[in-house]
């Protein structure tokens, strides 16, 4: 019973909507001159942003795409130089590490 009710009520909304519309003419048409630029307006608002948004988001993944070029094209003998200047730096701070420890015994006798 509830179902046809909703159509009866949808049915009778649409036909005074109907009469509205047509009584009251001029005030419609008033209305959607008033509206129609205030929604163009926020229409191009959201358009802006998600256009600013996809440059952005485009622009940071090519800066990606860059980087990866970039470490995929290094040669294996850079790659060798990198591996030996980071275990030169792990030795110098073992050793500096190791020289501390001594001067802290030294002191201590």
């Amino acid at each position: 019973m509830g179902k046809f009710i909703a159509v009866i009520g949808g049915l009778i909304a649409i036909i005074l909507g109907v009469i509205g519309i047509v009584v009251w003419w001029p005030e419609f048409v008033l209305v959607l001159k008033g509206i129609v630029p205030a929604f163009l307006v926020l229409v191009g608002l959201i358009a802006l942003i998600a256009g600013i948004g996809e440059i952005k988001d485009t622009m940071a993944r090519k800066k990606e795409e860059k980087k990866e070029e970039v470490t995929e094209t290094e040669s294996p003998e850079a790659e060798k130089n990198k591996e030996q200047d980071e275990s030169s730096e792990a030795s110098e701070s073992s050793e500096e590490t190791s020289e501390e420890s001594e001067e802290t015994e030294e002191s201590e006798e």
